[in-house]
């Protein structure tokens, strides 16, 4: 089986695990309680293994996708998460009034059931064709191909995406096998761990992992009140992660990092300024607190047709084939990393200062804006095998030469082509 398939069926049990640990761990302790409680310390051991667990689903969905389709169907990982996080704050609100233990551990075994569903499903999904090239069985990677274009083994556009597939694999066969950081490799990884990095100190996960806190420092109150304020947060996450799932390939990456870094940015500030002319007196000011809401509202859904998906995506991309695997590992630890990192400081920063804390991730979300612009490239319309001329820089001169004379050696094979040469 795929590296991408099987990584994938072990992802819900340790999720679950995980989610158990948050939920029976909402004390604003900081590090203290860090140190002091066993559970922070399981919280993190497991936001380091989400990096291997969560990467693989990402760069599968890439490798089977079109270029043409590949953004919208990366995008479908963040809809799914999206929908469980809004899935997820209903339940909450429905079990809270529960008591005890019930209220946490019914939504833990609810979503052990979709994690089952999981484990059967990868057993039937296909195997990746770019993983079966790899190992030298091409013609079940054209056959593959063909299945999921929807197409006969001998159609014109299939037998040309299977010649590019081993063009590629061709080519990184030839190379010298350099490290993550190589020269032409360092650049990528860069934009992958930084973008990741960026897209938690945005303050997205903060606001979903503490809203029901975060909503009552900007004066609503009541438990009740607090957790359908929340509940609206994951309706308003899925309704604008749609069109990105319809629309990211033709609007493009890039445009839609930065209108959503300037987008948040706005809503941060505005947030900053609101608790801090509001906080000492909001029971006097419930126009202007529901205004600081309807700001918490904006910035999820910005963040949910931005850099939700589109950071997935990019960074499912970026990487050629033979060093696939350990990249998507290395920027996905760096998203958990950051997300145990931020759930952990906001409480303490929020009991700290409130408005200094929206101001922080206000600045971050300015900084993602600048990273985008003067670093990112639009990968947008570029197959996976392309991928080195865009980032190649002179060396891109060189790999091309030698990727004609390996297309050459390719079409000569297959002059005749019915079923690939193997």
């Amino acid at each position: 089986m795929t590296e991408s398939v099987w990584s994938s069926s072990d992802e819900k049990p340790f999720h679950c695990i995980h989610e158990e640990l948050v939920k029976k761990n909402d004390d604003p302790s900081g590090l203290r309680g860090f140190i002091q409680n066993p559970y922070l310390f399981g919280i993190a051991l497991f936001s380091s293994l989400g990096g291997l667990l969560f990467g693989p689903p990402v760069r599968y969905q890439s490798e089977l996708s079109s270029p043409g389709m590949r953004g919208s169907m990366v995008s479908l990982y963040q809809l799914s998460i999206t929908i469980g996080v809004a899935v997820s704050f209903w339940i909450d609100y429905g079990t809270s009034s529960l008591g005890g233990e019930t209220s946490w551990r019914l939504p833990l075994y609810l979503q052990m059931i979709f994690g089952l569903i999981l484990l059967i499903g990868v057993f039937f999904l296909p195997f990746s064709p770019r993983w079966l090239m790899k190992v030298g069985r091409e013609y079940e990677a054209l056959e593959v191909l063909a299945r999921l274009r929807r197409r006969t083994n001998d159609d014109p556009k299939v037998v040309a995406e299977w010649k590019e597939i081993k063009v590629a694999v061709e080519f990184d066969h030839q190379q010298p096998q350099g490290g993550l950081f190589s020269q032409g490799m360092w650049r990528r990884v860069l934009i992958g761990v930084t973008l990741l990095f960026f897209q938690q100190l945005t303050g997205v996960n903060a606001i979903i992992y503490y809203a029901p806190s975060i909503v009552s420092s900007v004066g609503l109150t009541g438990n009740s009140s607090k957790l359908l304020a929340t509940g609206v947060i994951g309706v308003i996450m899925v309704c604008c992660c749609i069109p990105t799932v319809l629309f990211l390939d033709r609007i493009g990456r890039r445009t839609l990092l930065l209108i959503g870094s300037a987008g948040m940015w706005l809503c941060m500030t505005a947030l900053g300024a609101l608790v801090t002319a509001f906080q000492s007196n909001w029971a006097h000011h419930s126009f202007e607190g529901w205004v600081a809401v309807s700001m918490i509202y904006l910035f999820m859904g910005i963040f949910a047709f931005s850099w939700g998906p589109c950071v997935w995506v990019i960074s499912s991309e970026l990487f050629p084939l033979r060093v696939r695997a350990k990249a998507m590992g290395l920027t996905s630890s760096s998203h958990w990393m950051n997300n145990f990192i931020v759930g952990l400081i906001t409480p303490p920063l929020l009991a700290l200062s409130a408005p200094a804390t929206y101001f922080m991730f206000s600045g971050f979300c300015f900084l993602s804006f600048g990273f985008v612009w003067f670093l990112v490239p639009e990968t947008r319309g570029y197959s996976l095998e392309d991928m080195d001329g865009l980032f190649g820089g002179q060396a891109a001169v060189e790999d091309a030469s030698i990727m004609k004379k390996i297309r050459q050696d390719v079409d000569e094979l297959s002059m005749n082509f019915k079923t690939p040469v193997v």
